[in-house]
């Protein structure tokens, strides 16, 4: 018993590949590796310490620091930590 599909084959072995290949259910050409690079937007912008905190420098540093607060200037110098899913995506853009 044949389908359709398989008519015009001498046995069904080579029928189901033939379908399989017209249909591109299945490709033989092997699986691709993932990348080993990393994100190289991420890599300028994040650092990943060895404890997997993730941490980032803040903005608004780079011009008009006479119009800021003492106070606004302290606060940029410091680094900022991302939590939770965030740090989560940026490990992975990472390789960490």
């Amino acid at each position: 018993m044949q389908f359709k599909a398989f008519e015009g084959f001498k046995n069904k072995a080579s029928s189901l590949l033939c379908y399989i290949l017209k249909k591109r259910i299945v490709s033989f050409q092997g699986t691709r590796e993932m990348s080993s690079r990393v994100h190289s937007g991420a890599k300028k912008r994040f650092k990943v310490l060895n404890d997997g905190t993730v941490i980032f420098p803040h903005c608004n540093k780079r011009h008009g620091q006479s119009k800021k607060t003492h106070k606004q200037s302290e606060r940029r110098q410091q680094y900022g930590v991302l939590t939770g899913g965030m740090a989560a995506k940026i490990r992975r853009l990472l390789k960490r």
